[in-house]
Order: C-alpha cells, then sequence, then structure tokens
C-alpha cells in the first residue's frame, strides 16, 4: 500500500542553507554548476553533494556536512507537509560555562580539554567543525563580531529568508546518491557488495507558507501536487523572551513580540527579492522594509515554549548526552526555580488566548482576543513544568469549554516506558550529577531514554484526551537507542507502548475520530543535528520506514489497529494525522 504523502511535524528545512552561508555569502560561489548560485532554501553547500557525505548519511551518522530534510530532498521523498521551525542557535551551545561543584573539579583535571568550554577562538573552531558552521557563524553566535547577534532579528531574518521564495517554482536537477547492493559481487569478506549509484531528480516544485485551513487543503487535497505545503512553528521562547546576551526582556517587549508572531505576515512586494538582495543581510532587510502591498497571514502555528537552555520562562528538560556537559551546562532553570515563572504564565495564556482566573480557590478562565492563537509543544518542557501546563491550563480550561478544546502536542519524542508513570516520578530523574551522567547511570531501561524530556503514562493521557497529537521523533537517543546499530524497532517500540497503554487504560473511546491511532504522527526533527536511526537517516528514506514499520506490526492482531485497519493506520501515522490536525486547528 501507498500512501498519498508524507508529513513530517518538526523538522527544519531551511536550517542548513541558512546557517551555511548566513555570515559568508561568499561560499554560494562555490555551489556546484548547474544550481542557481543564490542564497536560497534550495541552495545546498557544495559539500552536500561529495560521494563520501552521502556515504555518512546513507550510514545514519549525525549530519553536519550533509543535509537531512531541505526542500529538494523533501520534494524527491513525497514530503508535501512539512512544519518548518525557526530557531536561533542558543548561546549556552557555543559561550562555554562556568563550572561549580563536581563539575569544576574535573574541568580542572581535563585543563586541556576544558579550555574548550570557554567562549574563544578555539571553542569557535571546535564547534565549526562539529556542526560545519563557519567559524564566523560560531562566532557571531558568541557575540564576538561587529554584527551584534540578537535571537529576535535572527529569527526574522530566518523567516524572510523562507518567505522571499514562497511560491516560486524551483526548477534545477537535484543530484543524490542512493546505495544498491550488487548480489554478483562480493567484497573479500564474502558479503554482498554495495556501491553508491548516482541519480537524477529533475525538480518542477515550489513550497508555500500556510496562510489559512483552506489554504491547506487546496494543496493537499489536489490530485497531483508538487507543492509543499509549509506550516511556521519556532523553537524555544528564548526568541523572544532574551536579548542576544541571554539577559531577560521586560513583559511589554516579551508582548509585543508575541502579538506580532500571532498576526504575523509577509509583505508581497511589486518584485521577487534578487540573488542579490538574498546575498547581502542588508539589502534582504531593506527589501522586506520597502515592500508594500496587502500583508499575506504566516501566522505562527506552534511554539516550543522551551528549549536545551535557561530562558526565565519555564522549565527545560535535560537534553545534552554524557560528556557534551563538560562543555555546556544547561542546569541553570533546569531544577531549581519555579517550575513555570510569572512570565511564562503570561506568555502560556497570550499565546492561547486565554487568562486564568483563580476565584474562592476555584480555577476559572476568560477568553482574550489578541490575534490568532499559538499551540504549544510540551518538548524540552520538563516533567514540573508539564505539570503546571497540564494542572492549570489544559485539563481545568478543557473542562470548562469543551466547544474550544486545546490540543496538547508532543512533537519529536520517545517515551519512558512503564519505569516511570507519573510527572511525579519522572521529575526525579532530571540527572544534574556530572558524576552520575559520566558513568550513565540509569539513561535508559526495557529499551527507552528515561530522560524527563520523554514521555510518561500521564502525558500520554492528557494529549488523548485533549485530542492532541504525539509525533514520534526519528533520533535513536530519544527512541531508546543510543549507541550501536538502531532501526525501526526502535521506532516501532516507542510506538506499540503508546498504542497499548491508551487501550489498556481506555485514553480514548477507540471509536472512529476517537482513537489513539489518531493522535500519533512522525517528526523527525531531522537537521536538528540529531543521530537518526540507522535505516531513517533522511526524509529521503520516509518510504523504507514505512515499509520496516508497516512489517514490524503485521504481526499484530486486528483489535490492535480497530476501529481502522493496517493500511489505514500507516496513512494516518505517516501523512493523514498530521495533516489532520492542520485542518482542524490552524487558525483562520
Amino acid at each position: 500500500m501507498g500512501i498519498r504523502f508524507f508529513a513530517d511535524m518538526h523538522s527544519h528545512p531551511q536550517g542548513r542553507a541558512f546557517n551555511y552561508f548566513r555570515n559568508n555569502p561568499e561560499r554560494i560561489t562555490q555551489v556546484e554548476s548547474g544550481i542557481p548560485k543564490e542564497w536560497s532554501p534550495w541552495v545546498l553547500p557544495p559539500r552536500d553533494g561529495a560521494p563520501k557525505n552521502w556515504n555518512r548519511q546513507l550510514e545514519g551518522k549525525r549530519p553536519g556536512c550533509f543535509s537531512q530534510s531541505d526542500f529538494n530532498r523533501l520534494a524527491a521523498s513525497n514530503v508535501r507537509l512539512v512544519f518548518a521551525s525557526l530557531y536561533p542557535l542558543e548561546g549556552g551551545f557555543v559561550r562555554g560555562k562556568d563550572p561549580k561543584g563536581f563539575g569544576k573539579i574535573i574541568n580542572t583535571i581535563l585543563k586541556p580539554i576544558s579550555l574548550i568550554a570557554e567562549n574563544n577562538d578555539l571553542r569557535a573552531l571546535a564547534q565549526s567543525l562539529q556542526m560545519r558552521y563557519s567559524v564566523d557563524r560560531i562566532r557571531f553566535f558568541q557575540g564576538r563580531t561587529k554584527e551584534v547577534f540578537d535571537y529576535w532579528e535572527e529569527t526574522k531574518l530566518e523567516y524572510y529568508f523562507l518567505a522571499a521564495r514562497d511560491g516560486i517554482k524551483q526548477t534545477h536537477t537535484f543530484n543524490y546518491y542512493a546505495q544498491e547492493c550488487l548480489s554478483t559481487m562480493l567484497d573479500e569478506n564474502g558479503f554482498p557488495q554495495e556501491q553508491l549509484d548516482e541519480y537524477q531528480f529533475k525538480l518542477d516544485h515550489q513550497y508555500e507558507i500556510i496562510q489559512s485551513k483552506t489554504h491547506l487543503a487546496a494543496l493537499l487535497e489536489a490530485p497531483i501536487t508538487k507543492t509543499i505545503a509549509v506550516v511556521l512553528t519556532i523553537e524555544g521562547g528564548h526568541v523572544f523572551s532574551m536579548n542576544g546576551e541571554n539577559v531577560m526582556l521586560d513583559w511589554d517587549m516579551i508582548k509585543s513580540r508575541l502579538l506580532e508572531l500571532k498576526n504575523w505576515g509577509k509583505k508581497q512586494s511589486d518584485r521577487v527579492a534578487s540573488s542579490a538582495d538574498l546575498k547581502d543581510v542588508t539589502a534582504l532587510k531593506k527589501w522586506i522594509d520597502q515592500a508594500t502591498g496587502q500583508k499575506t497571514a504566516h501566522p505562527i502555528f506552534i511554539i516550543n515554549l522551551s528549549h536545551h537552555f535557561n530562558n526565565y520562562l519555564a522549565a527545560h528538560a535535560r537534553s545534552l548526552p554524557d560528556k557534551l556537559r563538560l562543555i555546556m551546562d544547561q542546569s541553570p532553570g533546569m531544577i531549581n526555580g519555579p517550575a513555570v515563572t510569572d512570565i511564562g504564565r503570561k506568555v502560556i495564556e497570550l499565546c492561547l488566548g486565554i487568562k486564568r482566573v483563580v476565584v474562592d480557590n476555584k480555577i476559572t478562565f476568560e477568553k482574550t482576543n489578541f490575534g490568532k492563537r499559538i499551540l504549544i509543544d510540551v518538548k524540552h518542557l520538563n516533567p514540573r513544568a508539564r505539570a503546571v501546563y497540564y494542572d492549570e491550563y489544559i485539563i481545568p480550561y478543557n473542562k470548562l469549554f469543551p466547544e474550544d478544546r486545546i490540543p496538547v502536542i508532543a512533537t519529536h519524542v520517545g517515551v519512558v516506558g512503564s519505569t516511570y508513570l507519573t510527572l511525579a516520578d519522572l521529575k526525579k530523574q532530571e540527572i544534574v550529577s556530572l558524576a552520575e551522567d559520566l558513568v550513565k547511570r540509569n539513561t535508559s531501561r526495557d529499551g527507552f531514554t528515561l530522560w524527563g524530556i520523554n514521555m510518561c503514562l500521564e502525558d500520554i493521557k492528557v494529549i488523548c484526551q485533549s485530542r492532541g497529537i504525539i509525533a514520534l521523533s526519528i533520533d535513536q537517543r530519544i527512541l531508546g537507542n543510543p549507541s550501536g546499530k538502531s532501526s525501526a524497532a526502535d521506532f516501532v517500540r516507542n510506538l506499540v507502548y503508546i498504542i497499548e497503554e491508551s487501550q489498556k487504560n481506555k485514553f480514548a473511546t477507540e471509536k472512529t475520530n476517537d482513537s489513539i491511532w489518531d493522535c500519533i504522527s512522525v517528526a523527525s526533527d531531522f537537521d536538528g543535528f540529531i543521530d537518526p536511526i540507522d535505516s531513517c537517516p533522511s526524509v529521503m528514506h520516509y518510504g523504507d520506514l514505512l515499509a520496516d514499520v508497516k512489517n514490524l506490526l503485521c504481526s499484530y492482531p486486528e483489535e490492535f489497529f480497530e476501529p481502522y485497519t493496517l493500511d489505514q493506520c500507516i496513512e494516518k501515522l505517516f501523512g493523514l494525522n498530521a495533516y489532520n490536525f492542520v485542518k482542524t486547528h490552524f487558525p483562520e
């Protein structure tokens, strides 16, 4: 069985092109012949086309020298709905740390290594080699260039970068490699020999940033479409809560930015941005500022309130693995302090268009009208913060206003399995001790990653009862396989836990349109520097992943898929549920 299209509820398709050329536009001259030499989401760094880098991708390696989810790959793999997340890199990744306690002892012992943890050129070089951003790009994030780095301005520029090519057809040829097994040839060990074969995909495609439910339906319900529907999201409240120096802004500034996001629109110009505009940041900003005409709505649909580091809004979950914590410190705001700050509560209420009021110890709500609703993705909120969000906002609001139900969204996630069933239990697992981390105590069990960033049974219950959606990641660490060979079995293990526990606990009625099978999807987090499962190293392998997942589920009884069939469940998982979710909840 085939499906009409694939959907991905969280990725960064513009990220590699934007970040590679952003502080080094002269690199565009190095783009291979036959490709437009312009700064565009369709134009990839020259290294991306090298066979050795395709080899690394096909082996499922962490990205850096190649893209996982750019628009060329989306077009070639029939991904027709993508949630494009805007994300300016947080300073905590590149600006070093101030070690304390046991971490200070470790840094003293490992002084040559700990130099990399400081905000200097050595750190910039190390970060550049790891991420394959230019040193100038890293130094910009470090706040060490003439151009001032600011989260808000960088987010707007990334948006303009996307908007400038909105609806413009692309017609170049995309060259790619695939591994073909030659059964007639054996290597020196007697195994079938693999080689890279080169292919070409003729692009006649465009992407369009979704403006409304009607716009989305027109794109995806057409019999044949070569248009990729793009839904805008933002990963991390630091975008609007802090300046480039990680200093918290006042509420008036945060509020004005949120109102802009709720009503964001592209100004349509009399002319299309030229290649020169796109190569020159100043020219691009000027082009946007001078554009006239009717605004076209491009509202932000979803925001991750927290991300990897403290943004003074809500406590974030532990997300940095193992020895990376020698050079990065995400503990501030993670365990100590309020689960959700006073300003964080204001952000939640403004995004959702509600005002929480406590009268006689009872929670009630007033609806507000400050632009389009922005939904909140609970990924990266730690268990304490998720408990506040559920217990003080989602559950009581949905009980009072079932006709205006607010869905809970959890994208690019995995589950913790049966080890921790409640958020109260799961919050105890958040590891802050570097000593514990280095010896890998208690980080996985029964094939599940036990970090608080993953969903427990209580999360699944709230998401189902809110008619929300759980979109599983393709990151092998999140799925419970941090090292060694990984496969679709890791994905299916998380999926089956969600389905079986929901059915057993009757989180949904399991009738048509009210089943756990209506509440699941895929959110790869591709080009978020994830290490994907080996059998799905990029969006171009979604077809392989679908086939593997279906094969692994074939042995399950019919009751497991009710009220649907296996084929219907597969189509829902890989495309239809994401589409229906946007069609239901996207603001008009």
